[in-house]
């Protein structure tokens, strides 16, 4: 989708984000707005481009309510990505990682990503005057909550609907090494996600940088970046890594972003792919098992092809 910026006002504090937006049938009209804000919520509106009487924007549902008074809300800054998965009873999943960008060293505070499942957004009554949201004030504490990562033992031998009954709102990765629910067994003090993420191929790809220790040299580049990858859209992965695979990998010194370019040439069917951009200079060894998608030039479309 395409971008934009807003700022609003709302529960006493600035909102400032970067706006994800949804055509829902391809007829060339926005019809939904993503965006994450400062006071750690990230909310949806809804657009009925084709009416005719009434309000152009239906409703604002806040998806992700994780506000807190004291000033420790998490900071969402960039765009959230949006895919959807599945045909027959489509799962559209917002991805959207917090991190506090004008603080990215002093702030000692751990980033988190988040994964929530709009249930509402390819509903057919989305605009009816009985429409009841679904997907509402999903947090981390209550009945609404989100879970963590399932264990392969969690899943063995069931369904998705089994699947998704267990994990009805999200999954949440937690950088917090205190954290009780959704912790990376890369957490550490700091780390936090300061770059948009990307979705290719069903992978959700994040840059996280570790601030470290002080350099002993005051002009010397703090901390590195390392690039890990997540399975979607319920975080498990449908092939084990092989021999020489690996979930993450450096990207590099200081806060280095998310990178996606032209990838190699398919030997068989000649068709050019785009994939991450990986430094080869680093220390890194392994190859990420799924890091490319087929190059076009039509751009792929949620509704149909972004699977």
């Amino acid at each position: 989708g395409a971008e934009a910026y807003t700022t609003s006002t709302d529960m006493k504090y600035s909102v400032v984000s970067r706006i994800n937006v949804a055509d829902r049938d391809g007829n060339g009209l926005v019809d939904h707005l993503y965006f994450g804000d400062l006071g750690g919520q990230v909310w949806r509106i809804d657009l009925n481009a084709n009416t005719t009487v009434g309000n152009f924007a239906k409703r604002a549902i806040r998806i992700l309510n994780l506000h807190q008074t004291n000033g420790r809300s998490p900071r969402f800054y960039d765009a959230p990505s949006f895919s959807i998965y599945g045909y027959e009873e489509p799962l559209a999943v917002l991805s959207i990682a917090s991190g506090n960008r004008s603080l990215p060293v002093s702030d000692e505070r751990s980033g988190e990503i988040y994964n929530l499942f709009d249930r509402d957004v390819t509903r057919t009554d989305l605009y009816s005057s009985t429409f009841t949201p679904l997907t509402k004030d999903i947090d981390l504490s209550s009945g609404n909550a989100l879970r963590g990562i399932f264990t392969a033992d969690e899943v063995r031998n069931k369904t998705i609907d089994q699947v998704k009954s267990l994990m009805p709102n999200g999954w949440v990765i937690s950088f917090n090494p205190n954290a009780s629910v959704g912790k990376d067994p890369d957490a550490a003090q700091g780390k936090k996600i300061l770059d948009e993420m990307a979705v290719v191929n069903k992978n959700l790809y994040v840059s996280v940088y570790n601030p470290g220790e002080q350099p002993t040299c005051p002009v010397q580049v703090r901390g590195e970046t390392k690039v890990h990858r997540y399975c979607l859209p319920f975080g498990i992965c449908e092939q084990q890594l092989q021999s020489g695979q690996v979930n993450s990998f450096v990207a590099g010194k200081g806060i280095v972003p998310i990178n996606i370019g032209a990838g190699i040439t398919d030997p068989n069917s000649k068709l050019q792919s785009r994939g991450l951009i990986r430094n080869g200079a680093t220390n890194d060894v392994g190859e990420l098992p799924i890091n490319k998608m087929r190059r076009q030039l039509v751009p792929l479309t949620w509704y149909e092809n972004n699977e």
